[in-house]
C-alpha cells in the first residue's frame, strides 16, 4: 500500500501508532512486522533466542543481507608476510594472568590464565570460554557469514597490544596517541588475531596471528561488509596509530600460524597534499566506516572527514588512484572520535559524526544540505552503533548512561536506558541481525545486558523502569592489589548473574584502569547469534553463548 493511502485509526493502541508514525513514518508493512517482532521478543530479558533470529531472515529488507564479491574482483594484493615461530610470538605477547573466578554458588576457581582456552561450563554452568590473548584487547569484530549459512563456524578478529612496561605506562604513552607519527621503532608490540568459534562443536581456537607492530595499535577494526569466494576468508580493515587505514586480505590459509606483516594489502592516508611531508599538519586517521561495499568515509585528528573509493569498487581501474579522496571537508576544531554510516534504505545513509569537542552532527548522505545538530554521544567518546532492523542507534548520551535514538529524528534527545555508577567504556547493539539486546561494558569491570525493545517498542508513557538489566560479569582487582600492579592472583572475575538498577543512586567514582572493559561485539551470524565477545584492558578475552539451547 503506498504511503499516501495509509490511514491511521484511533483505538486502544493509538498512542503507539502515533509514536510509530513519528519515529518510523507511515510504513504499514513495517508496522505489522514490528508488532509481530514485539510479541516475539518482549519476554526475553537477558538472552538472544537464536530461533527467533532465524525466523526473521526471510523478511525482505529487515535484516542486513550482504552482497558477495568474487575473489578476482577484490583488486587487492596478497599480504606481504614473514613467517615466525610460536616462540617469537610468545616472547612478545605472553601475558599470564592470575585469576580467581567466583561462580553464582560462591565456589572459587584459581587459574593461571594464558593462551590456552579455559571452558567455564563445568565450573560456572555457563557456555563461556576465557583466554589471555597476550595483551590488552583494543578492538574486536565478528566476520559476517551469509544469512543461510548452516556451518555454525564464526571468525573473530581482535586487536591486541602488549607493553613490556605494563598497563600504567600505556595510559600516557605517545605511541598510543592519536597524534602518533609513523615509526619503525616501537616499544609496544601489536597484532591482530583471528579466532575460530565452532558453536556446534563448542570449540574456540586461535587460527592466525598477524603481527602489526610497525603500524602501531589498531583502534577501529571492521570486516568489509560483503562475502567473498575462493580462498579469501574476508577483508579486514583497521585504523592504526601510524595514522593510516590498512586493508588486510585474509586468506583461509596463511603461510604459517604466526606472521609479521611487512606490508598490508592496501593503505589509505590522509594528507594535505598528494604526498605526506614533514611540514604538513598532523592529519592522522582516527576512525572510519563503510559506505556500501565500495566506499569508505574516514575521520581525522585535525577535524576533517574524507571519502575514498575502495579497490573493489565496480568501476575501479588501474588507471585511477583510489588513494586520493573524493572530497575532504573540515567538520570540527577537535579530532573526530567516531563516524557511523547508517544504511536506512538501499543506497541511502545517515552519517553520524562525533568529535572530541561539543560538535556532533548527522546528515543525509544523498542530501548533505539537510543537516542536524545531533545530540548523539555529545558528552562521551564511546561510538554509537546502529540496529538495522529496528532503525535506531545505541548511544551514550553521557559518560555514565546509555540510550537509543531513532534514525528518522536524530536531532531529538536520546531516550534513556541505563544510568550506572561507573563510566561507560563500550556499548553495542545487535547491528546486522536485529535482535533487541543491548550490551554495555563499564570502566569498573561490569558487563550488563538488557532488552531495550521492552521500552523501544512500547507506548509513549513507558519509562526505563520496565527494563530489567542483568550483570553478566564483574572483573575487579583482588583485595590488597594496587592499581597498576599486575601480578599472580591480581584479579577476581565474578561469574554469577546479578540484577542491577536501571538508575543507580551512586555517582561514578575512580576505577583502576586494569578492570575496564575495552571492547564488545555481538556475533552477527544466525547460528551462534547469541554469542558475544568481550575484551578487557588487563588482557582477558571472554566469549559466551547466551542461548542455552541454540539452533
Amino acid at each position: 500500500m503506498p504511503p499516501q493511502q495509509v490511514y491511521w485509526k484511533t483505538g486502544r493502541d493509538s498512542s503507539y501508532r502515533n509514536r510509530f508514525k513519528h519515529y518510523f513514518g507511515t510504513d504499514e508493512s513495517y508496522f505489522e512486522l514490528i508488532k509481530n517482532y514485539k510479541t516475539d521478543w518482549e519476554r526475553f530479558l537477558f538472552y538472544v533466542n537464536e530461533a527467533k533470529v532465524k525466523k526473521y531472515t526471510t523478511e525482505d529488507n529487515f535484516l542486513n543481507e550482504l552482497p558477495t564479491i568474487e575473489e578476482s574482483q577484490l583488486n587487492l594484493n596478497e599480504l606481504d608476510l614473514k613467517s615466525v615461530d610460536e616462540g617469537y610470538f610468545q616472547s612478545r605477547f605472553h601475558n599470564e594472568i592470575g585469576l580467581k573466578i567466583i561462580n553464582g554458588d560462591g565456589g572459587e576457581l584459581d587459574l593461571k590464565l594464558d593462551e590456552n582456552v579455559t571452558d567455564l561450563m563445568e565450573f560456572a554452568k555457563r557456555k563461556a570460554k576465557i583466554v589471555s590473548p597476550g595483551g590488552q584487547v583494543t578492538a574486536l569484530k565478528w566476520l559476517p557469514n551469509p544469512l543461510d549459512d548452516e556451518s555454525g563456524v564464526s571468525y573473530l578478529a581482535i586487536g591486541v597490544i602488549n607493553n613490556p612496561k605494563g598497563i600504567s605506562d600505556s595510559i600516557n604513552n605517545p605511541e598510543l596517541s592519536m597524534y602518533s607519527k609513523s615509526s619503525n621503532e616501537r616499544g609496544i608490540n601489536s597484532c591482530i588475531q583471528i579466532w575460530k568459534y565452532d558453536v556446534k562443536e563448542n570449540e574456540f581456537s586461535l587460527e592466525n596471528v598477524l603481527i602489526t607492530t610497525t603500524m602501531g595499535a589498531v583502534s577501529d577494526l571492521k570486516w568489509a561488509p560483503f562475502h567473498t569466494t575462493g580462498n579469501t576468508l574476508g577483508v579486514l580493515v583497521g585504523a592504526f596509530t601510524d595514522g593510516d587505514v590498512h586493508l588486510f586480505k585474509i586468506n583461509k590459509s596463511l603461510p604459517s600460524k604466526y606472521n609479521i606483516v611487512n606490508k598490508s594489502s592496501y593503505t589509505y592516508t590522509s594528507t594535505y597534499s598528494t604526498k605526506r611531508t614533514k611540514s604538513d599538519p598532523n592529519s592522522n586517521i582516527t576512525c572510519f566506516d563503510f559506505l556500501s561495499i565500495d566506499k569508505i568515509i574516514i575521520g581525522c585528528v585535525d577535524g576533517y572527514i574524507s571519502e575514498f573509493i575502495l579497490p573493489f569498487h565496480p568501476h575501479y581501474s588501474t588507471d585511477t588512484n583510489p588513494t586520493l579522496p573524493s572530497y575532504r571537508t573540515r567538520f570540527s576544531d577537535a579530532p573526530i572520535t567516531s563516524i557511523l554510516a547508517a544504511n536506512y534504505a538501499p543506497g541511502e545513509y545517515l552519517i553520524v559524526i562525533n568529535s572530541a569537542s561539543t560538535q556532533c552532527m548527522a546528515y543525509d548522505y544523498t542530501d548533505p544540505t539537510q543537516c542536524f545538530c545531533s545530540p548523539l554521544v555529545s558528552k562521551s567518546t564511546t561510538p554509537p552503533s546502529y540496529n538495522h532492523a529496528l532503525r535506531c542507534f545505541g548511544v551514550t548520551p553521557s559518560h555514565d548512561a546509555t540510550g537509543y535514538s531513532f534514525i528518522r529524528v536524530p536531532q531529538e534527545t536520546a531516550s534513556g536506558l541505563l544510568k550506572a555508577s561507573a563510566s561507560v567504556s563500550c556499548n553495542v547493539l545487535g547491528e546486522r541481525l536485529g535482535h533487541p539486546l543491548n550490551l554495555t561494558g563499564f570502566a569498573n569491570g561490569d558487563i550488563v545486558v538488557l532488552n531495550f525493545a521492552r521500552r523501544h517498542l512500547q507506548g509513549g508513557k513507558i519509562t526505563s523502569k520496565v527494563l530489567v538489566p542483568l550483570k553478566l560479569w564483574k572483573l575487579e582487582l583482588a583485595e590488597g592489589t594496587e592499581a597498576g600492579e599486575v601480578k599472580a592472583g591480581s584479579f577476581v572475575l565474578r561469574a554469577g548473574y546479578e540484577s542491577c538498577d536501571v538508575e543507580s543512586p551512586m555517582t561514578p567514582s575512580f576505577m583502576p584502569p586494569e578492570v575496564a572493559i575495552s571492547a564488545l561485539g555481538w556475533n552477527e551470524n544466525v547460528i551462534g547469534s547469541s554469542v558475544y565477545a568481550a575484551g578487557t584492558i588487563s588482557g582477558l578475552l571472554i566469549v559466551e553463548r547466551l542461548d542455552p539451547k541454540g539452533l
